[in-house]
């Protein structure tokens, strides 16, 4: 009996021994959550926006930090940025906005920035030299408002960007060409308001974009060679009030756009040349409000718009030669207030358009094409949709159209040359 007691003493006491040992174990897992800080790393975002700063400051000099995980937002011309110049990387953003600097110079180590770089209402910031090591940025990098700068000079080892190069409202920027070892960029480029940037420069080595292209609102921007080298944009093309350019001739290889190609307001365009290798638009393609445009001859592969074809108050356009290829237009076509084009040519049989026609107040207009060689408007088997034809005051013949197949519609014509009530109308006087 003594030794049963025996036994099961030892057996209790063997059992708190091992539940003694779980209950450790579970309380060195839970502790090892809090995880030690990494020498040289400051964990958090860093933060000065006031007088307030000094004691952060002071703790990244006195730990030697040079990583900071999080992001680093400066508001405030602090007069101990100094103390950041170890700094070698940012793992979130870095966003300077409204202080009064004329140089980034208390970053002069910063090589990567894991988020969006911001730099924005920096009244008197003349370069960005103090940026001279970066090479790489995981978000955006955005400039806005810094009125003194006149080149993009610092960013010369920048490779990657992993977001936009968004640059908007730089009254004196006249140069981009620091961005010439830049190899991929994966989101959009914007430009915007840049009065004085006369060439897009430091591209080259960027042969897809993932984003859009948007430029717009640069009156002395004439020269976009830089993006000669891109066959790939996803989120569609914009082009607006570029009043020195005069033709469209730096996309040679783009063959696809994933959305719109928008042409409007540039004054002194003259041609639409560049596109050679384009064949398919997923959305719209729109040329507007381009009074010297004459003629859209760079287009001669095109072969299919997944929306609308737009072209709308182009005052010398003369002809649709370039547009030979085109054989389907998903939406409306839209020929609108062109008023020295005398003969719509350039489209070529068969050509299906899956929404409306509307040609109006074209004022010179008398020919809607070729009924037997099926040109122009002639070339049109399908139209889903109405065919509208308004105040095209010398029109007289409605002819081409007898070769259509297909119409879902209703033919509406008034204030033209001669009017006419219907498609069948137009079959019987033409046959």
């Amino acid at each position: 009996m003594k030794r049963i007691f025996k036994s099961l003493g030892s057996l209790f006491l063997l059992t708190a021994l091992l539940l003694g040992s779980c209950k450790k174990d579970d309380k060195t897992t839970t502790d090892d959550t809090n995880k030690p800080s990494i020498p040289g790393t400051y964990t958090g975002s860093v933060t000065i926006s006031s007088s307030e700063a000094d004691e952060i400051l002071k703790k990244l000099v006195d730990d030697d930090i040079t990583r900071i995980d999080g992001s680093l937002n400066i508001s405030y011309k602090h007069e101990d940025l100094a103390n950041l110049q170890n700094i070698r990387e940012v793992t979130g953003g870095l966003f300077l906005n409204g202080i009064d600097i004329t140089a980034i110079n208390f970053l002069p180590k910063l090589d990567q920035v894991g988020g969006t770089v911001e730099l924005k209402d920096l009244d008197n910031l003349l370069d960005l030299q103090g940026l001279a090591l970066l090479d790489s940025i995981g978000g955006n990098f955005t400039l806005e408002q810094c009125p003194k700068m006149t080149s993009l000079s610092g960013l010369d080892k920048l490779v990657y960007l992993n977001g936009d190069l968004s640059i908007n409202q730089m009254e004196k920027l006249t140069s981009t060409t620091t961005l010439e070892k830049l190899k991929k960029l994966n989101g959009s480029i914007k430009l915007n308001r840049c009065q004085e940037l006369v060439a897009l420069g430091g591209l080259q080595l960027v042969d897809s974009i993932p984003g859009a292209i948007e430029i717009t609102n640069c009156s002395l921007l004439n020269d976009l060679s830089a993006l000669a080298n891109i066959r790939f944009v996803k989120d569609g093309i914009k082009f607006s009030n570029l009043d020195a350019v005069t033709t469209m001739s730096f996309l040679p290889k783009v063959d696809t756009l994933r959305s719109n190609l928008l042409i409007e307001g540039c004054d002194n365009l003259t041609e639409v040349a560049g596109f050679d290798a384009l064949e398919y638009i997923k959305d719209g393609l729109y040329l507007q409000n381009c009074p010297t445009l004459s003629n859209v001859s760079g287009m001669t592969k095109l072969d299919s718009i997944g929306g609308r074809l737009a072209i709308q108050y182009c005052d010398q356009l003369e002809n649709y030669s370039g547009l030979t290829s085109l054989r389907l237009i998903k939406s409306n076509l839209e020929i609108i207030g062109c008023s020295s084009i005398t003969h719509i040519d350039g489209f070529n049989d068969p050509l299906r358009v899956e929404g409306k026609v509307n040609i109006r107040e074209n004022a010179m207009l008398t020919s809607l094409g070729d009924a037997d060689s099926r040109k122009g408007l002639g070339a049109i088997r399908e139209v889903h949709g109405d065919i509208d034809i308004f105040y095209n005051k010398l029109l007289k013949s409605y002819c081409p159209l007898k070769n259509i197949s297909t119409f879902k519609g209703i033919l509406r014509a008034s204030g033209n040359g001669e009017d006419v009530n219907s498609l069948e109308d137009i079959k019987t006087a033409c046959n």
